[in-house]
């Protein structure tokens, strides 16, 4: 009977070799106990599982050979290849793949912005246009009250026409039509801005101003080229190339990554600790759900843009092991 080598790289909940108290080794996991179902109603296929030395998933050297689990196929090391890996058009040309039996999204993990907090929160109800245009129609009244013959100075104008904006008395008298007009056409301008500003302040004093996040790949590549923040990927993955090949900002991104060498070993990554105000990571979405534990998943935020579709398989070794591929 065949002895069929599994080549995989441990993860606590897609495949795991574990020791029996009799000393039996089996897998558990999601993909260990599938592949551990279909080797049993074949015929209980006996099986052993090897890890790469490298503990990588597959990526393409410049040599042309491959690293990881699809290395280990390629060279006729192993048999089969299990740790939810990702079905590629450069992997396939050189191992097979089974059916598909997990889809996700390649997506970016960031950490849930926190609220803003600054000494000028105060100007924050409005934006700074309009804070602009307000000034500069106080500025303009002032100067129209010297048209108007007012005996005051125009610092003193400023002063009057501020004081009605934030509901203090003044003695504004100016008996003639256009002197009427001028006034009320300010007050009403003072109520409305009043008024709105006192509306919105009220708004963020009840739900507090959040820190903006970085929603899609544009703003992260453009956020990473301005050195305030790094973006890490799974090491010996196929993400990388996701975004070599893809328009041109996501592929500078990539650019960066690569020649910085931001990558994270599966532990490292599913730590949840490069997750911060200072660097991201890029994951599935299926994989952040199962691998993070609730105390990270509270502090984190997965991006809705989405760079690809991650369609996963269980790799074979091409015309060598001859299972039907339907499993």
């Amino acid at each position: 009977m065949k002895l069929v080598t599994i080549a995989m790289v441990c993860s606590q909940y897609f495949s795991k070799v574990n020791v029996s108290e009799s000393g039996e080794t089996y897998l558990s996991g999601v993909e260990g106990r599938y592949i551990d179902t279909i080797l049993t109603a074949m015929g209980r296929l006996k099986y052993k599982a090897v890890i790469p030395k490298d503990e990588e998933w597959g990526r393409k050297t410049k040599d042309g050979n491959w690293t990881g689990i699809i290395g280990m196929l390629h060279r006729n090391e192993a048999d089969l290849g299990i740790a939810f890996l990702r079905i590629t058009e450069e992997r396939a040309q050189d191992v097979d793949f089974s059916n598909v039996y997990a889809i996700d999204k390649l997506s970016f993990i960031t950490q849930t912005p926190g609220t803003k907090t600054s000494v000028f929160a105060f100007v924050y109800p409005f934006e700074y246009g309009i804070w602009i245009d307000s000034l500069g129609s106080l500025l303009l009244m002032s100067l129209m009250g010297k048209v108007l013959d007012w005996k005051a100075n125009c610092g003193l104008n400023v002063y009057k026409l501020l004081a009605v904006i934030l509901h203090q008395s003044q003695k504004m008298v100016d008996g003639t039509l256009k002197g009427k007009l001028f006034i009320g056409r300010w007050s009403f301008f003072a109520l409305v801005m009043s008024a709105s500003y006192s509306g919105k302040l009220l708004s963020f004093m009840t739900v507090p101003l959040k820190e903006k996040a970085i929603e899609d790949f544009h703003q992260m590549s453009q956020v990473v080229q301005k050195g305030n923040h790094k973006f890490y990927t799974l090491k010996g993955s196929h993400h990388i190339h996701e975004l070599l090949d893809s328009n041109p900002q996501n592929k500078i991104l990539g650019e960066i990554v690569r020649s910085n060498q931001w990558y994270l070993s599966y532990a490292e990554l599913t730590s949840g600790k490069y997750i911060n105000r200072q660097s991201s990571v890029l994951w599935g979405d299926f994989a952040t759900d199962l691998y993070f534990s609730s105390e990270v998943q509270e502090r984190i935020t997965i991006s809705k843009d989405q760079l690809a579709d991650n369609f996963h398989a269980i790799a074979l070794r091409i015309l060598e092991l001859h299972m039907d591929k339907s499993f």
